[in-house]
């Protein structure tokens, strides 16, 4: 909670207020992350970059899941419904498009949308398994990450402007 002309207390950009009330005379305002009520889960199998981006989507008041794989990616998925699957590309046994394959068949309605974070975006261009799934090029800042992500679930037309989904 924030009192009103109180200095946003992160260097997040300041989300659009949600709920305004009145306690003791007092406007008090409620602030809403950006990325509140939304689900993602973050699969990669280096564990520095799926901390990293865990960090930057928790910041951004996303729930974050997270795998180092993609076995467990769909067992979780499986048990709890998911906004966004962030999947890296290359990892070891099950793959980003083997993952996004499997996701699509077994999970189902429980992902609403996918994602692909890699280094090597020119090669998966041409990857069939993956049209219509957007890509985000390794290295990025939070910021891309953040906005990249808030395009994909479709509420955001930039910073402090928001949609319907």
């Amino acid at each position: 909670i924030a009192r009103r002309n109180q200095e946003w207390p992160c260097n997040m950009p300041q989300p659009e207020i949600m709920f305004m009330f009145r306690i003791n005379r007092s406007l008090i305002e409620v602030y809403m992350p950006p990325g509140f009520g939304h689900t993602v889960l973050v699969v990669d199998d280096e564990p520095t970059v799926r901390t990293l981006v865990a960090t930057i989507l928790a910041a951004g008041g996303y729930d974050v899941l997270t795998s180092s794989n993609g076995p467990d990616a769909l067992r979780m998925a499986a048990e709890k419904r998911i906004d966004l699957l962030l999947t890296d590309m290359m990892m070891p046994g099950m793959d980003g498009v083997e993952l996004i394959t499997r996701a699509r068949a077994e999970a189902g309605a429980s992902i609403g949308r996918f994602m692909v974070m890699s280094g090597y975006v020119s090669d998966l261009r041409h990857a069939p398994e993956l049209a219509g799934v957007p890509l985000v090029s390794k290295p990025f800042t939070s910021r891309d990450l953040l906005d990249r992500i808030q395009g994909v679930l479709g509420y955001s037309d930039g910073p402090g402007r928001v949609r319907e989904p």
